[in-house]
């Protein structure tokens, strides 16, 4: 579907890659999460361990796909794939597992995100002059509820392409403010709602105007890149015209001031074991893909050299090592922040 190779560059670095770490950092579903988490270290860690994890099940992913197509490579629509293979390819009792698990998934995804809607327009939105009640935060849940209900029947079934567009809404509403909120001292409550308020107009509106055969946009100008650049135009002219207040100031200073019980020598410990691992996984990948991924794939497209040497001027060679230069770099920023964040909160605890 991309005319050009640089066409399915900008899909894949700004769209697939960073609209989605974006969308991972700043999620609200990855922000419930967090707020149970029994400290900072225990957030740290588990995020590390899950993104090593998530390459393995994203081998399997694969992996089965190719298995499901060389049973039936006409499935349609393609997401029912997994769900096909539960009720043709496995005994019935492990296909009813597989498709329960899949349903907990869904009903799990739905409920967060349902709450989080309904939370948002009984809390943000909706106007109210005396503390909601259980009975009127139910009825609009149930409103929410029904909305949804409606606007299912008319989105088309296609959730791959439902996600990657629900990923680039976040980023580019969300994302500028998300990362401003936290590091810049400039940021004011003004300039984070026009900067979101901008950025979620500003995707929606082109991608509804492309979806629906309107206009058509080049891959450099897609929905989420409009939306974040005009996000960030937005929030800095904002923040030009309006001041930080003293509250404002001070909250985002006790943000950045370490808990006392996350300043414990023990737990710093534990959780330096998660980016040293980190590091490791990241030098020892690269091996693992050339010798298992990129040599039998070279091989079998008949890409090797005369000499059966890797050409290295290939795509695959270069995506393998290029591992060591982000889970290396990652591992030593977790490292950093480690040292001068929580080991600094003990020494100026002592003093």
């Amino acid at each position: 579907m991309w005319l050009t190779e640089f066409d399915l560059l900008i899909w894949i670095v700004f769209i697939d890659g960073l609209s989605w770490s974006v969308a991972y950092a700043i999620g609200p579903w990855q922000a419930g999460r967090h707020l149970m988490a029994k400290n900072e270290h225990v957030v740290l860690r588990a995020s590390i361990y899950a993104l090593i994890i998530i390459i393995f099940m994203q081998y399997a992913i694969y992996g089965l796909g190719g298995f499901v197509n060389l049973a039936n490579p006409n499935i349609e629509p393609v997401e029912t794939v997994i769900i096909w293979a539960a009720k043709n390819m496995v005994p019935e009792f492990l296909g009813a597992l597989l498709l329960a698990g899949i349903m907990a998934a869904a009903l799990s995804s739905a409920s967060t995100f349902l709450s989080l809607i309904g939370f948002s327009l009984s809390n943000d939105i909706v106007k109210r002059d005396e503390p909601l009640t259980l009975g009127k935060t139910r009825i609009i849940m149930m409103i929410t509820g029904i909305v949804v209900l409606i606007a299912s029947f008319y989105f088309p079934a296609n959730i791959f392409w439902l996600m990657i567009f629900i990923g680039t809404v976040f980023s580019s509403s969300w994302g500028v403010v998300g990362f401003m909120s936290v590091w810049s001292k400039k940021l004011t409550a003004d300039a984070a709602f026009w900067g979101m308020i901008s950025g979620l107009v500003f995707n929606v509106v082109p991608a509804a105007l492309v979806y629906f055969e309107f206009i058509s946009l080049p891959s450099y100008m897609n929905p989420a890149i409009i939306g974040v650049v005009v996000s960030l135009i937005v929030t800095l002219f904002m923040c030009t015209r309006t001041t930080v207040t003293r509250a404002e100031a001070r909250y985002r200073m006790r943000m950045h001031r370490p808990p006392e019980e996350d300043c414990d020598p023990a737990a710093i410990k534990k959780t330096m074991i998660a980016p040293i691992i980190q590091i490791i996984f990241g030098f020892i990948m690269p091996f693992l893909l050339i010798y298992n991924y990129v040599i039998p794939y070279q091989r079998g497209a008949g890409q090797l050299l005369p000499d059966g040497s890797l050409d290295w001027t290939q795509v695959e060679p270069i995506l393998a090592v290029s591992w060591v230069f982000i889970h290396v770099p990652l591992g030593c920023l977790t490292i950093y922040i480690l040292r001068t964040r929580y080991a600094r909160g003990i020494k100026t605890r002592r003093h």
